[in-house]
C-alpha cells in the first residue's frame, strides 16, 4: 500500500508542474509520464515525449534507448532546458522510498540537460549533448562522451548524492 500511495505521490507531483490549464486539450508534452511500460517509456524519453519520464519498476530493453529532443523545465519556454529521469519513488516529503533498474545495452543522450535521477542503469551511456548529470544514479556500465566540452559540462555525482560509475568514463 505504501508503494502505490508514493507512486500516486509522485504522478501528483510531477503531474502539478505540467498544463497549466489554459486550454481544454493538453499538451502531450507537458505532463510526466509515469509508467512501468519499456514501450511507454521509449516514446516517452522521444522528441515527442515529455520533459520528465519517471520509472515505477525495473524496466528493461534489447536495443539501445534514445534520449532526443529539447525540453524546458516545467515544460515552460521561459524557463531552462532541462529534461528528467527518475529510477525511483518517493514520499511527500521527497524520500526515496524504492529504486529500480533501468537496463538497455545502450543509452544514447542527445538531450541538453538530462539528468538520471536515483535508481541504477544497466548498460552503456553515450552522450551527445551537454549538462548531462547523475543525481544518486549507478550506472553498471560505461560513458561515453562525444567530446572533451561534453565530459566538461556533465555533473556525474549532482549535489554530492552518491552516484556512481563501475565502468570507464571516455571521450570517443
Amino acid at each position: 500500500m505504501k508503494k502505490y500511495l508514493s507512486i500516486l505521490v509522485v504522478l501528483f507531483a510531477l503531474v502539478a508542474c505540467g498544463n497549466s490549464g489554459d486550454s481544454e486539450k493538453p499538451d502531450a508534452n507537458s505532463t510526466a509520464s509515469v509508467t512501468n511500460d519499456a514501450t511507454v517509456v521509449k516514446k516517452s524519453l522521444s522528441a515527442e515525449g515529455n520533459w520528465i519520464t519517471a520509472i515505477t519498476a525495473d524496466v528493461t530493453f534489447t536495443d539501445e534507448l534514445v534520449v532526443d529532443g529539447t525540453f524546458h523545465q516545467s515544460n515552460e519556454e521561459s524557463k531552462d532546458i532541462y529534461r528528467k529521469l527518475a529510477l525511483h519513488t518517493q514520499d511527500d516529503a521527497y524520500n526515496v522510498i524504492d529504486n529500480f533498474t533501468l537496463t538497455t545495452p545502450k543509452l544514447v543522450v542527445n538531450s541538453e540537460n538530462f539528468t538520471i535521477f536515483y535508481g541504477t542503469v544497466k548498460g552503456d551511456i553515450y552522450v551527445n549533448a551537454d549538462g548531462f548529470a547523475l543525481y544518486g544514479t549507478k550506472v553498471d556500465g560505461n560513458i561515453v562522451f562525444a567530446s572533451d566540452a561534453y565530459k566538461a559540462s556533465s555533473d556525474l555525482d549532482k549535489e554530492s548524492k552518491g552516484a556512481e560509475v563501475t565502468g570507464d568514463i571516455t571521450v570517443e
